[in-house]
């Protein structure tokens, strides 16, 4: 009787260890996925007219040298210099709104990682033009300008 109880309490011990383990394994896979991947947070300002600064606030953009960029509706926008550098960090970058170049539409980072492109969320950038704003993006625009 004893032994029985000895190996019943061996085996739920030997069990509860398979499943930590099994459980931590999963866990640091998921996270290590979510950890290295590019993610913003938000932009700075949310909408802007030509030749106007954004701030692309976030994390895993890896600091220079490296290989990446910025799109707007898939297409890639210039990134802000200080001298000859460029304005990039591993949590913040800067772009200056390009009339060519920028247009309504998702905003996102591309980092290369050894040979692969790896892409960030998502998020909205509104170019504002006077010509074609619709009264609220006129709003947001000049409210935009007081901070």
């Amino acid at each position: 009787m004893k032994k029985r109880k000895l190996l019943k309490k061996i085996f739920i011990v030997l069990l509860l260890f398979i499943f930590w383990q099994a459980s931590d394994l999963i866990f640091s896979r998921g996270r290590n996925e979510f950890a290295n991947k590019p993610y913003i947070l938000y932009i700075s300002p949310q909408i802007a007219s030509r030749y106007q600064t954004v701030e692309i606030h976030g994390r895993n953009f890896r600091d220079l040298p490296f290989v990446g960029k910025v799109l707007i509706n898939g297409e890639e926008q210039m990134i802000s210099s200080a001298g000859n550098e460029k304005v990039w960090t591993d949590q913040k970058i800067t772009i200056i709104v390009d009339p060519l170049l920028s247009s309504t539409g998702p905003l996102e980072v591309w980092v290369n990682q050894g040979n692969e492109w790896v892409k960030s969320n998502k998020v909205n950038f509104i170019y504002y033009d006077s010509k074609t704003a619709t009264p609220e993006e006129e709003k947001m625009f000049w409210e935009s300008l007081k901070k």
